[in-house]
């Protein structure tokens, strides 16, 4: 199973501050809507309106190793995102600007992490070779999810209650709950997403704060915080804090060079392909 060690290097982004739960009761109290349709409708409009851009930003983290040692991590990043899937993230980490490195196309995902620290491996994977539970907590599908980027189709997956000023979307595979998304009733922005393991169990949970106009009216959150369940109440804790985010227009050949796997990796001790939640060494 991949848990804490590749979870940590696929989410290093998110942190000790801010983020004020959305279980707290919000500020102002405004009706739900009335449907699925209209609770997913507005929501997927919301994901059509983000365009390409760039961004810096600046990230914390701090999680257990193997050892249960408790670490801290604070490094810079660079972001690219070219809607629906293609995203790339370089973490600057150890004196080495591409420390961290994460990506997905339309068609796979990858991870690495050089330094020792972290474990000095890549992973990589086709979407289609893994199922619901392991895509959701895959860095770079919980990435884009974080950025606005959820696949709100399927609409019989999914019901709707209301709770306290917060519309709760909640999508079943059959009988069991994968993820819950928790929607601020007045602005009708996604303010906390809970995932679930298959076992029904809390896996882990993003919350979405301090929601900003960027250019051309993109609205999107400015701070992340991820929260990975662990056993003994060790939960790994993670932030990302989006800075400079600006237009991006990606040619046939920059999609090419900031989008595609590495087919060669080189530099990293282990090189894993993921099938399923199973990593096979390659």
């Amino acid at each position: 199973m991949i848990r804490v060690k590749l979870i940590i290097l696929l989410l290093m982004f998110a942190s000790f501050i801010g983020c004020a739960p959305p279980s707290a009761m919000p500020k102002r109290i405004c009706p739900g809507k009335q449907s699925v349709t209209d609770a997913l409708h507005i929501l997927s409009s919301q994901a059509e309106k983000i365009k390409s851009f760039k961004a810096n930003g600046q990230c914390f983290a701090r999680f257990y190793d193997d050892n249960g040692k408790r670490k801290k991590e604070e490094f810079t990043i660079k972001l690219w995102l070219n809607p629906e899937s293609e995203l790339r993230l370089f973490g600057d980490i150890a004196f080495n600007a591409r420390g961290l490195d994460i990506g997905s196309n339309k068609d796979e995902f990858w991870v690495g992490a050089k330094p020792k620290e972290i474990g000095n491996s890549f992973y990589f994977g086709l979407w289609s070779e893994q199922k619901e539970q392991t895509l959701l907590m895959l860095g770079p599908k919980l990435l884009l999810e974080a950025l606005g980027i959820v696949d709100y189709s399927q609409q019989q997956d999914w019901s709707l209650s209301n709770e306290k000023g917060f519309d709760i979307l909640t999508k079943k595979d059959g009988t069991k709950v994968i993820k819950k998304v928790y929607i601020s009733t007045c602005d009708y922005r996604a303010v906390k997403i809970e995932y679930f393991d298959d076992k029904d169990k809390p896996a882990a949970v993003l919350e979405l704060a301090k929601y900003t106009t960027f250019f051309d009216d993109i609205v999107m959150p400015a701070e992340l915080r991820i929260t990975i369940t662990g056993s003994e109440d060790k939960d790994d804790i993670f932030r990302i804090v989006l800075k400079k985010l600006k237009p991006f227009e990606f040619t046939e050949d920059k999609r090419a060079v900031f989008f595609s796997r590495p087919e060669q990796p080189k530099g990293f001790k282990h090189v894993y392909k993921i099938v399923n939640s199973e990593l096979i060494e390659q």
